[in-house]
C-alpha cells in the first residue's frame, strides 16, 4: 500500500532536462522556414515545449534543452518577412515578460530551414517550471504600448542596475512625458505606491528630506545618461552602483503603474486577484452580448447555440489523467447568472460538470461535487474509475485544475490551488477506494482469478483457542 501512497499523496519530483532531439520533433522537426529566437538562460522558463497563438500566429516556446539555450519559434508563412517573423516573436517575448514579471533577454535571432537554438556549456542556476500558464497575454496594438512592454522585458532582463534604471525610466518618459508634466505625475504617483521594497526606499529618500521625484531625473537618469564633470555615474565605483540599484524598486513600480494606469494593460497580479484568468476564454466563446445577458440574469430570446471545444482536462506540473482527455461537451444548463457545462468522457463512463459563474468572475468546480461516473459492469469502467478516483484524491490536495483546448493545446481556463473547505482526504479511505476499483477491474478481466481471490479471502485461516475445565 505505500506505492499507492505515494501514488495518491505525491511529492514535488525532480525534472529531467529534454534533449534537443525530443524537443525539435513532430513539428518542429519538418523543414521549412522558421525563425528562431535563443533566450539566454532565464532564471526561469518551462521545462516542457509549449505552443500558443499570438497576433494570430502560432508560436513555439523552446523549453530548457540539455546543453542548448531556450527560446521561442515560428514557421514563416506566406505574407510574412522574416524580419516580420523576427520583430513578432520579440514582441511575444514582450508581452510574455510582462505577463510573467520577468525579464527576458534575446541572444540570437536566426532564419533557418531546421529550428535550433544556440549551444550552451550548463544548466546550473535554473529554476525550470511546467510550463507557462499563458493564460494572460496582452496583445496592444498602440505603437507607445508596444514600446513601452519592451522596455519593460529589457529591463528586467538586464543584470547591470544602472542600466536597467534607464530603460524603466524610458517607460515613464513615454508615457508621461517630460519637464513639469513628469514632475507632477512623480509628485502624485510616488505616494501611491504599495511594493514593499519601494516603500523601504521611499522612506529613506523622505527621511533625508530629498525630493524624489527629482532626486530619480538628476541624480539618477541624468547622472547615468550624460557625462559632465558635476554630476556623472562611474561605473568603477561600487558604492554609486549600490546607490542606483537601491533606486530600482521605485523607477521600476512607477514603469508598471504608468504601464496599467495610463496605458490600462493590467498586471498579472491584477488580473489574478479579479480572477479574470479562469473565465477569459470561456467568456469568449460565448460573446460579450451573451455573457452580459447570463451576468445579468436577464431572459435571452436569440440563438444560444455555443461552440465548445474537446477538451483536455489536466492538474498542473500532473502526468494526464486518459479519462480526462479528449472529453465531449454534451450540453449546457443555465440557472439564474450561472452556466453549468457539462463534459464526458470518450466512454462516456465519467462526466464532469463546470459551473460559469460570470457575475463573479469564477470557474466553479468541487472534485466531489462536480465528478460523475457510471460503472456499465466492464473491467474498462473499472479501472477508469480508479483513475478517475486518483484525480479527484490529486485536485482535493491542493490540485491546479487547467483545462486545455485538446486539438490547439490552448489554455482555455485554470484555478488556483485548490482548498477543502470545513473537510480533509482521510488517506486509508482515498486508499481503500482506488484499491477497490483496481480489484475490481482485475477480476471482471479474469473471472477465474477473480474467484480464486475472492475464495483466498474467504478462507483466510484462524486459530481457535479452547480452555479446558
Amino acid at each position: 500500500m505505500s506505492s499507492l501512497f505515494s501514488e495518491l499523496f505525491p511529492r514535488a519530483g525532480s525534472f529531467a532536462l529534454l534533449t534537443p532531439s525530443e524537443v525539435f520533433s513532430g513539428e518542429l522537426a519538418e523543414p521549412g522556414e522558421w525563425v528562431v529566437a535563443s533566450v539566454e538562460a532565464p532564471h526561469s522558463w518551462s521545462y516542457v515545449r509549449q505552443q500558443v497563438e499570438y497576433r494570430g500566429h502560432t508560436v513555439w516556446i523552446l523549453p530548457y534543452m540539455l546543453n542548448h539555450c531556450p527560446g521561442v519559434a515560428m514557421r514563416r508563412l506566406p505574407g510574412l518577412s522574416p524580419a516580420d517573423c523576427e520583430h513578432l516573436l520579440v514582441r511575444f517575448l514582450s508581452a510574455l515578460s510582462w505577463a510573467e514579471n520577468k525579464g527576458f533577454v534575446v541572444a540570437a535571432i536566426v532564419q533557418t530551414s531546421r529550428p535550433q537554438t544556440l549551444w550552451k556549456n550548463e544548466s546550473s542556476g535554473i529554476s525550470p517550471h511546467a510550463g507557462f500558464s499563458l493564460q494572460y497575454l496582452p496583445e496592444p496594438q498602440e505603437q507607445d504600448a508596444l514600446l513601452a512592454l519592451a522596455f519593460m522585458r529589457e529591463a528586467r532582463g538586464l543584470n547591470h542596475p544602472a542600466y536597467a534604471f534607464l530603460s524603466f525610466f524610458r517607460v515613464v518618459e513615454l508615457l508621461v512625458g517630460r519637464g513639469e508634466k513628469r514632475k507632477t505625475w512623480f509628485d502624485q504617483t510616488i505616494p501611491q505606491l504599495s511594493e514593499v521594497r519601494a516603500l523601504a526606499a521611499v522612506k529613506a529618500h523622505t527621511e533625508a528630506g530629498r525630493d524624489i521625484g527629482d532626486h530619480l531625473f538628476r541624480a539618477r537618469r541624468g547622472a547615468i545618461a550624460h557625462a559632465s564633470p558635476e554630476s556623472t555615474f562611474d561605473p568603477d565605483d561600487p558604492s554609486q552602483l549600490r546607490d542606483v540599484e537601491s533606486d530600482l524598486p521605485i523607477i521600476s513600480a512607477l514603469a508598471v503603474l504608468a504601464i496599467e494606469s495610463i496605458l490600462g494593460i493590467e498586471t498579472s497580479e491584477t488580473v489574478y486577484r479579479r480572477h479574470l484568468y479562469e473565465l477569459s476564454h470561456f467568456k469568449k466563446l460565448f460573446g460579450p452580448e451573451l455573457v452580459e445577458i447570463i451576468a445579468s440574469d436577464r431572459p435571452y430570446e436569440g440563438d444560444d447555440h455555443v461552440e465548445l471545444p474537446i477538451v483536455d482536462v489536466r492538474l498542473k506540473d500532473m502526468d494526464a489523467y486518459a479519462p480526462l482527455l479528449q472529453m465531449v461537451p454534451t450540453g449546457l444548463e443555465r440557472t439564474g447568472a450561472k452556466i453549468a457545462v457539462w463534459y464526458r468522457s470518450q466512454s462516456s463512463v465519467t462526466r464532469l460538470r463546470f459551473i460559469l459563474n460570470f457575475p463573479d468572475e469564477r470557474l466553479e468546480f468541487d472534485p466531489l461535487s462536480d465528478v460523475f461516473y457510471t460503472d456499465n459492469g466492464s473491467a474498462e469502467a473499472a479501472r477508469e474509475i480508479a483513475i478517475v478516483n486518483v484525480f479527484q484524491v490529486h485536485l482535493a490536495g491542493n490540485g491546479v485544475l487547467q483545462i486545455f483546448d485538446s486539438e490547439s493545446g490552448q489554455l482555455l481556463a485554470r484555478k488556483s490551488a485548490y482548498i477543502p473547505q470545513n473537510w480533509s482526504i482521510d488517506s486509508n479511505v482515498a486508499m481503500s477506494q482506488v484499491q477497490h476499483w483496481r480489484d475490481l477491474a482485475e477480476d471482471r478481466s479474469d473471472p477465474d482469478g477473480g474467484l480464486r481471490r475472492a475464495l483466498d479471502r474467504w478462507a483466510a485461516r484462524y486459530t481457535v483457542m479452547l480452555n479446558r475445565r
